[in-house]
């Protein structure tokens, strides 16, 4: 019989075990003192089973005396009388003010788990909130299965029950959206993995590398998170399964849009079996106390999520991700091409820029080409006549993009092949090819935005070779005959993407109304034909812009035309420019970034340098973005000055430029620290170990920064009206309470345990000094 099971809840029956009656020391003295008091409390034992440790709840103290125990014996007593809000501000209180007591950590971080459980269960009508409690009350079950004793299966058996719980209460909101699940998976996983290196760098400190029995607890701890995660992996495995099959079953009947979600699907199952697979090697080596294996399982769990994820991302998304990795590898190929060509002077490549390790990245790039083919194969691209105009357009997309696609895999594998063999002036051309065609892959799914940033990207590449003294971040700046090719190309690129711009700008400007949706009235209509207009106007003025520079090429009268092309592509750019979508677009492309630096934990002294080197190149180039995405808010922000005589609180509710400007200054600040410190460890990654850690710390406050800024310019929608329906259906909500929640509870518990290892130090630097703890139970 488990320990109290005499508590029951809607989630099951949550184990109420630990129910410990911590008493502070100054109230066990008081009733030692009394043989009164000692009788009643030991008739009050005597009365309570054996396996129902009931708590001696004290007289509350007074708040000037509240010290841990106190507060522990206050939270249990406000449980019992069902004040779990209460409780658990006491049992949070607790667990922060325990120091050196394990047993009072342990029993607060319990009870803290069963208060929230509660706060989930009597939250009936409130399910979003019921589902945020319940993961708040599941990572503190998983801080007291860390501290727990190794026979104490009550924390356990909790969090798998809260775990269950909150897959059920996903399932009855609807949450089956498998895009958004994978994303907090893999935030999950990303955070499980960041705390097995910092277990491994403990039991380094420590000196237990052979022997990690003194961190026994803190691998179960470990392992039990993975099972609760690989749980969570089957559970988005199914759900993708079901959907499939449901498309399946309709056999020829099944919409273009379905059999392109199908084979999605397909790819999604593979990765996430992969996933499944790493998890559980993981969970197998925690157990066994070999932090090391189960790192590099954790991480390639942690890849395969990451593919997993792409598979149900926009193939311009994924495209982009394939032809930066191509892009460096090319980067890579050319200094050992350039080598092989010239004086045996030239400075020698750094150890581990090898054949074999150019030709895995290399294999690596053509197998995602090969599975974006296999997506666009599996959609039966031909155009049906119950699709709307979007799904058209991407079929279309798709269709076109393929031959494309196979060219690119096909110069791939030959690039592979002389990787291989180490030609390296025979692989680069391939290379040259694969990114070409990724390019024109790419162009043919970019909608009207993405468009627009290709012109204007090579435009202004072209306007700073025609200009002297010009510092371009494109390579080596072409001259002459070079020139002259470099700018037709360019300019006939160009011309092609603002013809394919035209229709884009009517849709965009002039969009059909929605079904069942109201037409638009005439002010609406009016403030959109200006905007069609402003824009053909930019569009037309930009297209003989370029057509007068190319005529002058490569003479250096071309630059003033270019340049004109240029400002007209910007003025389009400012047009459609959404900060939102780069602040998303930023944060993810910084949590890679994060992603790539903590990898170097596990990399070696040959390979460290390069990876360090090109996050330090990433990280710069997000430095920049943040600094040019704070200067377009504070402009932003400056054209709406606030309305004179009106106070805040009447201000309309919308974006809050002044604190997203802010955030989003102190992201760029955070990068730009990260990305010096970055450029300081490549250099000395050769020679000795860098220290990673306070790189990471300013990688992950840019992260929160950035999300801080979004927070700012995407408000929650208050209803006004007192119409709840209304509310609940606009569907226009960002911010996702239980995400954010369940990362705070992540951090608080992180930041918990970093005091805990600091006073452990100072307990061994004491020796001895430690006075015993008076136990009343």
């Amino acid at each position: 019989m488990r320990i109290g099971r005499q508590t029951k809840t809607a989630l099951g029956a949550l184990v109420c075990a630990t129910w410990l009656a911590i008493v502070d020391v100054q109230a066990a003295h008081a009733a030692a003192a009394g043989a009164e008091d000692s009788q009643a409390g030991a008739a009050a034992a005597d009365a309570t089973p054996p396996d129902d440790r009931t708590p001696n709840i004290e007289a509350p103290p007074s708040e000037a005396e509240l010290t841990g125990r106190p507060r522990y014996n206050q939270g249990v007593a406000a449980l019992a009388d069902g004040d779990s809000e209460t409780a658990a501000t006491a049992f949070l209180a607790a667990r922060d003010t325990a120091g050196a007591d394990a047993t009072l950590r342990f029993s607060a971080a319990y009870n803290l788990g069963l208060a929230l459980a509660e706060q989930a269960d009597a939250a009936t009508e409130e399910p979003e909130t019921a589902l945020e409690r319940l993961r708040e009350a599941a990572a503190w079950f998983s801080d007291a299965v860390r501290l727990g004793d190794a026979g104490d299966e009550d924390a356990r058996v909790n969090l798998e029950i809260v775990m269950r719980r909150i897959l059920e209460l996903t399932d009855s909101l609807g949450q089956r959206d498998l895009a958004a699940r994978l994303d907090r998976i893999i935030d999950d996983q990303r955070g499980l993995r960041d705390q097995t290196r910092r277990l491994l760098v403990k039991v380094a400190e420590a000196g237990a590398d052979a022997e990690p029995v003194a961190f026994e607890r803190d691998f179960t701890a470990s392992a039990e998170r993975e099972r609760s995660l690989l749980a969570e992996a089957t559970a988005i495995a199914e759900l993708g399964a079901e959907e499939r099959a449901a498309v399946e079953a309709k056999g020829e009947d099944a919409e273009q849009q379905e059999r392109l979600r199908a084979a999605q699907l397909a790819g999604l199952d593979h990765h996430l079996e992969q996933a499944r697979q790493s998890m559980s090697d993981t969970r197998r080596w925690l157990r066994r106390l070999d932090g090391n294996r189960a790192h590099r399982r954790a991480d390639a769990a942690l890849a395969e999520l990451k593919r997993a994820r792409e598979q149900l991302t926009d193939p311009i998304t994924v495209l982009r991700g394939i032809l930066r990795d191509q892009l460096g590898i090319g980067n890579h190929t050319a200094p050992l091409a350039a080598r092989s060509t010239l004086d045996a002077n030239a400075p020698p490549p750094p150890a581990w820029l090898t054949a074999e390790h150019l030709a895995d990245r290399q294999d690596n790039a053509a197998v995602r080409v090969g599975e974006m083919l296999a997506r666009f194969e599996g959609a039966q691209s031909a155009e049906t006549e119950e699709a709307d105009e979007q799904t058209r357009r991407t079929l279309r997309a798709a269709e076109e993009a393929t031959p494309l696609l196979d060219a690119s895999l096909t110069a791939m594998n030959a690039a592979r092949e002389a990787l291989g063999d180490g030609n390296w002036t025979g692989a680069m051309p391939r290379q040259f090819e694969a990114i070409d065609q990724l390019n024109r892959a790419i162009e043919r799914f970019a909608g009207l935005r993405e468009l627009i940033e290709f012109a204007y990207a090579d435009q202004s590449r072209l306007v700073a070779w025609l200009t002297p003294n010009a510092e371009d971040g494109g390579g080596e700046r072409p001259t002459g005959d070079a020139l002259a090719e470099a700018g037709r190309i360019i300019s006939r690129d160009n011309l092609d993407r603002l013809t394919r711009l035209e229709p884009l700008l009517v849709e965009e400007l002039s969009p059909a109304p929605a079904a069942n949706a109201a037409p638009p009235d005439e002010a609406q209509r009016e403030q959109q034909q200006a905007q069609l207009e402003a824009a053909e106007k930019l569009r037309a003025d930009a297209v003989a812009a370029i057509e007068r520079s190319r005529a002058l090429l490569p003479d250096g009268a071309a630059r003033v035309d270019a340049d004109a092309a240029r400002a007209a592509l910007e003025e389009l750019r400012r047009l459609f420019f959404t900060i939102v979508e780069h602040l998303q677009e930023l944060l993810a492309a910084q949590t890679d970034t994060h992603d790539a630096t903590a990898a170097g934990f596990s990399l070696g002294p040959d390979d460290l340098p390069a990876a360090l080197g090109a996050a330090a190149t990433n990280q710069a180039e997000h430095a920049g973005m943040a600094d040019a995405l704070a200067n377009a808010l504070a402009r932003q922000a400056d054209a709406q000055p606030p309305v004179p005589g009106q106070t805040q609180q009447e201000a309309p509710a919308g974006p809050d430029l002044a604190t997203a400007t802010a955030e989003t200054r102190k992201a760029a600040g955070r990068m730009q620290t990260a990305s010096v410190e970055l450029t300081a460890a490549a250099a000395a990654a050769g020679s000795m170990s860098p220290v990673l850690e306070p790189i990471l710390e300013d990688q992950q406050a840019a992260m929160t920064h950035i999300e801080n800024a979004l927070r700012a310019l995407q408000p929650p929608q208050q209803n006004d009206g007192g119409d709840s329906e209304q509310s609940e259906s606009g569907g226009q909500q960002q911010p996702q309470p239980e995400q954010l929640s369940e990362r705070q509870a992540r951090q608080r518990l992180q930041a918990i345990r970093d005091r805990d290892a600091e006073r452990q130090r100072d307990r061994e630097a004491a020796e001895g000094t430690r006075e015993p703890v008076e136990k009343d139970w």
